[in-house]
């Protein structure tokens, strides 16, 4: 008996249905179901959780080769299945529960699991993709990987690169959190009844650490979500909008780029042209491809290029480097460089004041006033000591 006739034979047995409101769809394709058990990599040493197992379908061949399966299914009318299917499986448990209500942290640690590599593989149905992804991304948990079917467009925007043409704010979630790799395109014809568009199935590599470093998710996330949450608003109103920074503020920021010449400088590779074909809604600098060894971008800008964002508005694209110094800079004159000192270096009681350690120093004011972000003084502070070092013992 084939999966088709299986199918059949279950909904007749049981007099079951599919669910509209659920989002249901039965997996029909035998191909396509060993070809997410390969891309999965499931072996004895590994413990599945597998959501909305449905008529267990997938379930059947996850319960030969995992070690250990959980499944949570919301359906109660698909449990008698279930549990009829798999009785004889001393590694198979069933869950009937909202996944998105599941606390999946807790979840992992009462079912043992401390002896598993524990893999999330699921196919999804269209209406929840998103929160469910989302969950299993932003709770942190301790597994290997995610492999889902999705609706195909879901699938580009969730397997793009930052920056490209499908990109959304789920892209950036998703390759914050895992390397995403496209495993194989279904057709609607592979399931009962047939849905009115095609699936992918995709891989979450889950990483061990971010691609970068970032000293606040939150409010990176925030920022990035605000910038796709209205897509036919200007980025200003829409970061307004979402309460990151007041409009006059977010006028403040981009008035600095206006009647200037704004140089994007950065390691090789962090995504400044990216950055700029963002600014410009249109590819003007040439991107280069992911480097499969560190993940990031390889190095494609080789010289300064300068693009007009606006009228006597210019932005620079620059080479990445490795290193950056300043040693060129005579200590004395530093407080010139940094842009926000400009209009209280006047105000201190001292001619050469240093801004350190002097009384009635405008910047130290300023500080105390929060009109200088902490930071940039200590920054300063920083960079000031190592050239003053540097200058006093000529190294």
């Amino acid at each position: 008996m084939n999966i088709y006739e299986e199918t059949k034979f279950l909904m007749k047995k049981y007099n079951i249905s599919a669910n509209k409101d659920l989002g249901q769809n039965f997996l029909i394709d035998d191909n396509v179901i060993e070809n997410i058990v390969e891309a999965a990599e499931i072996n004895e040493k590994d413990c599945v959780i597998e959501i909305g197992p449905g008529l267990g379908t997938l379930t059947s061949r996850l319960v030969e080769k995992a070690g250990k399966v959980i499944a949570i299914e919301l359906d109660k009318k698909m449990l008698q299945i279930l549990n009829d299917r798999f009785a004889l499986y001393d590694n198979f448990s069933l869950i009937n529960e909202d996944v998105l209500k599941v606390n999946l942290n807790d979840l992992i640690q009462q079912e043992n699991t401390q002896n598993y590599t524990v893999k999330i593989v699921a196919n999804l149905p269209y209406y929840i993709t998103t929160p469910i992804i989302m969950k299993l991304l932003e709770e942190k948990l301790n597994i290997d990987s995610i492999t889902v079917m999705v609706q195909k467009e879901v699938a580009d925007r969730l397997t793009e690169i930052p920056g490209g043409k499908n990109t959304g704010a789920i892209t950036y979630c998703v390759y914050y959190y895992s390397e995403p790799q496209e495993v194989l395109t279904v057709p609607n014809t592979s399931f009962v009844p047939e849905p009115k568009v095609c699936s992918e199935v995709i891989k979450l590599n889950i990483r061990k650490e971010p691609p970068v470093v970032l000293k606040d998710e939150k409010i990176f996330f925030k920022v990035v979500k605000a910038s796709f949450m209205q897509r036919r608003k200007t980025l200003l109103n829409g970061l307004a909008n979402a309460g990151i920074a007041s409009k006059e503020k977010l006028k403040e920021i981009l008035l600095e780029l206006k009647n200037n010449i704004s140089a994007f400088a950065g390691n090789s590779g962090v995504g400044k042209s990216t950055l700029i074909n963002d600014l410009f809604k249109e590819n003007v600098t040439q991107e280069g491809e992911i480097s499969q060894k560190n993940k990031r971008g390889k190095n494609t800008t080789t010289d300064i290029c300068l693009y007009e964002l606006d009228t006597d508005t210019y932005i620079a694209d620059t080479p990445g480097f490795s290193t950056f110094d300043v040693y060129e800079i005579p200590y004395r004159e530093l407080d010139k460089y940094f842009r926000e000192f400009k209009n209280c270096i006047d105000k201190c009681r001292y001619v050469g004041c240093s801004h350190i350690k002097e009384d009635e120093c405008g910047i130290k004011l300023e500080l105390e006033q929060g009109k200088i972000a902490k930071s940039r003084y200590d920054n300063y502070v920083k960079i000031y000591s190592e050239l003053k070092d540097k200058e006093e013992h000529k190294w």
